[in-house]
């Protein structure tokens, strides 16, 4: 994949990175930690290679696809799991993290009639997951690494980085109450005796969703996934929050969860996790009957920080207008034109490496933008 005018060039080896790609479905971060370690969270293809964005975006910036050390797949919606296991397979010396009940018996049990009626591979999140479990069992990189609430996934020394800071990953949900509510649910998806379902429907509330910390010395950020604020004070935004255990650094850049929408607004995050007018960043999305981040919410981010930048423009593209005459030949075929989603777009975030930490530069890529 082409990038246009984005930089080719590596981050050095002091430089801190945040990474967000993704089109009008789908998403990709991927966080430089310095001297070459990387990590990936979620994973989506490129629509015209179909080749997973991580691996392109590596490719482009000649990086090399065994330094990733983590991957981390934040739940198993598809437009968050495409091409995951073709990214685990290439990045050989990366551990990988998942909140525990989508590797667990009863989950797996579950789905596994969905996965014998599919009608292609990768055709859902189910037999992506699945092919990412086939790959780590014959890989030996098991086991997986569980996401919970104020777990550390990763730490490296200061004497490791050039920059000189120590690094902790960690991740901060699924709550024991989401993962109960999900297991609920999941067995509501289950068949009927004698219905037929060619693919197992994702949930409506991303209840495993794993928010992720990314702390490195005094910098913080914030990667806040699909993660949905609830009514109930044990699921969503609220335990974490509250949670006296997790890391008190306030963050400086913010992955805005759930596409910017209001169900994943929660105010006490802003006042309590994030500085004072962040960074913040975002996936539209397309798929559905109101495309995400809406211009409320656009608004809304926007004046809660210093720069609000999105991958891809909400609205997919309208195909082109034709000649009637052609297109009336079209409708005597039966074909119907749909709306062109909007190309793969890229919000990269570089700091000024040890000389220059809080500084942060900003470049986008193709279709990305921001919002005034």
């Amino acid at each position: 994949m082409t990038w246009g005018t984005l930089s080719q060039k590596q981050p050095d080896a002091d430089q801190l990175e945040i990474t967000l790609i993704g089109p009008g479905q789908g998403e990709c971060c991927i966080a430089h930690l310095g001297s070459g370690r990387w990590i990936i969270i979620d994973s989506c293809r490129n629509r015209q290679t179909r080749h997973p964005v991580a691996l392109e975006y590596f490719e482009y910036i000649g990086a090399q696809a065994n330094s990733v050390i983590l991957i981390i797949a934040t739940h198993w919606h598809d437009d968050h799991i495409s091409g995951l296991a073709d990214t685990l397979r290439a990045c050989t010396e990366a551990k990988f993290c998942c909140s525990s009940a989508l590797s667990s018996r009863e989950f797996l049990a579950t789905v596994a009639p969905y996965k014998e009626r599919l009608l292609f591979a990768g055709d859902s999140g189910v037999s992506e997951l699945f092919e990412v479990l086939h790959e780590l069992d014959e890989s030996g990189r098991m086991p997986i690494m569980r996401a919970a609430p104020d777990r550390r996934v990763v730490q490296l020394a200061p004497s490791s980085l050039a920059h000189g800071y120590s690094c902790e990953i960690w991740t901060l949900s699924p709550s024991d109450a989401q993962i109960d509510a999900f297991y609920l649910e999941i067995g509501k998806l289950v068949p009927k005796l004698r219905e037929t379902k060619r693919r197992l429907p994702s949930q409506k509330t991303n209840l495993l969703s794993v928010v992720t910390l990314v702390q490195v010395g005094p910098f913080a950020a914030l990667l806040g996934a699909d993660l949905e604020e609830t009514i109930n004070p044990q699921t969503g935004w609220t335990p974490i929050v509250q949670s006296i255990a997790r890391p008190s650094a306030m963050s400086q850049i913010f992955k805005v969860p759930h596409h910017g929408s209001a169900n994943g607004h929660s105010p006490d995050v802003w006042a309590s996790m994030l500085k004072t007018k962040p960074i913040s960043i975002a996936t539209p999305y397309s798929g559905g009957t109101k495309p995400l981040p809406s211009e409320q919410d656009k608004t809304r981010i926007s004046q809660l920080s210093s720069e609000f930048y999105v991958t891809a423009p909400t609205q997919p593209g309208q195909p082109r207008k034709l000649p009637k005459a052609v297109e009336k030949t079209i409708a005597e075929q039966g074909i119907k034109l749909c709306p062109v989603e909007p190309r793969t777009g890229l919000v990269r975030l570089r700091n000024g490496g040890s000389q220059n930490p809080n500084t942060w530069f900003v470049e986008l890529a193709r279709n990305a933008y921001r919002v005034p």
